[in-house]
């Protein structure tokens, strides 16, 4: 609502100069940037995605041995699956159905501020390319046979799963087409939507936190403040997978474990260089990707803010707030 009343003031009243944080979705923001718009949009691309993470390991167990790193998954664990759901998402479709270049843009990699650091790689992995054909006969290939209902199975294994995300029209609508994009592969999808307040919770009673992780699949934005993105890649470390005895303290909700990642982490926490810091968190994004331990969907651009056309001066910067180069604005 404060977006709201921040864009219309702005945009069309033109009763103030500048609008902060107009944190609406694109189809709400276009009406405010449409022609006879008293406002240009302040925005930049930003360092935070929206992604889809696949759990390693297996929520489906009972007992104190669910979600936990020593059960693995009973079809993510294969990389053929994994690449496989990533290759059946039309992940440009969506980025410009929901944000439309006004909000966010789709991306293929994890790291893209600053511009350094984005893999010049990416856009050549298979799992970034939207090719379900290719997807299915990669399930073909892994012994996952569809049944009469259209469901997958190996070794009596159904590919069933629940895919969960937080309560937000805008999460809801990808889960939507996300869903029917998977069950066109062989899948049979229940999507289940969570309260952020619950979701993003550390309450180690509740069994819907991201950190517990008790789903197959679930999607959030996240990203990182600093120019720099050490502690972030840190996420993805086996030292990070903190199960129930460390109380999911840990930030590797995925489970993910893999010793080539761990070295370069290792290395990149004691590289000074500038230059082979930024080849190691290359290196680092690739290995991610091409797992498929995280399908990102979109870069947000942040911060999203509009500015009377009248007034000069405001530039986004995604490591500041809105008013970091105040001293420059004029009229």
């Amino acid at each position: 609502a404060d977006a709201t009343i921040a864009a219309r003031a702005v945009c069309q009243t033109g009763d103030v100069d500048y609008g902060w944080s107009l944190n609406l979705a694109a189809d709400q923001l276009r009406p405010f940037l449409a022609a006879g718009s008293k406002c240009d949009n302040v925005a930049a691309p930003g360092a935070s995605t929206e992604q889809i993470n696949l759990n390693y390991a297996n929520p489906k167990i009972a007992g104190d041995g669910r979600s936990e790193a020593s059960n693995p998954h009973p079809f993510f664990n294969d990389v053929n699956v994994r690449r496989a759901f990533a290759m059946a998402i039309d992940r440009k479709s969506i980025a410009d159905q929901i944000w439309a270049g006004i909000t966010g843009d789709v991306t293929c990699t994890l790291l893209n501020q600053p511009p350094s650091l984005r893999s010049p790689n990416a856009a050549a992995f298979d799992v970034c390319k939207y090719d379900p054909a290719a997807a299915a006969k990669l399930l073909d290939t892994a012994g996952w046979v569809k049944g009469a209902d259209g469901v997958r199975v190996k070794g009596g294994v159904r590919m069933e799963l629940i895919y969960q995300t937080t309560v937000a029209g805008f999460r809801q609508q990808v889960q939507e087409v996300i869903k029917k994009s998977w069950e066109a592969l062989g899948a049979k999808v229940e999507l289940k939507a969570i309260p952020a307040g619950v979701f993003f919770s550390s309450d180690v009673a509740n069994p819907d936190t991201s950190a517990k992780f008790f789903a197959d699949v679930q999607e959030y934005g996240n990203g990182y403040g600093d120019p720099d993105p050490e502690i972030y890649m840190s996420a993805y470390t086996t030292d990070n997978i903190k199960g129930r005895a460390a109380q999911w303290r840990g930030t590797n909700y995925n489970r993910y474990s893999n010793p080539a990642y761990d070295a370069l982490f290792v290395q990149l926490s004691k590289e000074t260089d500038l230059a082979k810091r930024k080849d190691l968190f290359v290196q680092m994004n690739d290995i991610l990707i091409k797992d498929a331990v995280v399908i990102p969907i979109a870069a947000f651009l942040r911060p999203v803010s509009g500015k009377a056309k009248n007034l000069k001066g405001p530039v986004a910067n995604v490591w500041e707030g809105d008013l970091w180069n105040i001293a420059d604005w004029s009229k």
